[in-house]
């Protein structure tokens, strides 16, 4: 049995996203924070929020502060090495899976 999660996913502009990321079975519901010129590469089903950059920490702070309002986050991802630091920062202040 596949348990889906609210998956909430930090995406520098630097990198390209694998499509079978975006599709996994595993994820319920995306949300994704991510940096300008990245938005056009989600369909219309994902959450996207737009920030300057991702390594800005009160920003991606409050940005997933805006996102749990709205709706629970069960697991955050950072496939990217230039997001991981942001990516621990929010786990280890929200109490979050990784």
């Amino acid at each position: 049995m596949i348990l889906e999660a609210n998956v909430l996913l930090l995406h520098v502009m630097k990198n390209v996203l694998p499509d079978r990321i975006r599709t996994a079975e595993e994820i319920g519901h995306l949300t994704v924070i991510t940096e300008p010129g990245h938005f056009q590469r989600y369909g219309p089903d994902v959450d996207v929020h737009l920030v300057e950059s991702v390594q800005n920490l009160e920003v991606m702070r409050a940005k997933t502060l805006e996102i749990l309002r709205e709706r629970r986050i069960d697991r955050i991802f950072a496939p990217f090495e230039l997001g991981q630091s942001a990516a621990g920062y929010l786990r280890a202040y929200f109490g979050l899976p990784g």
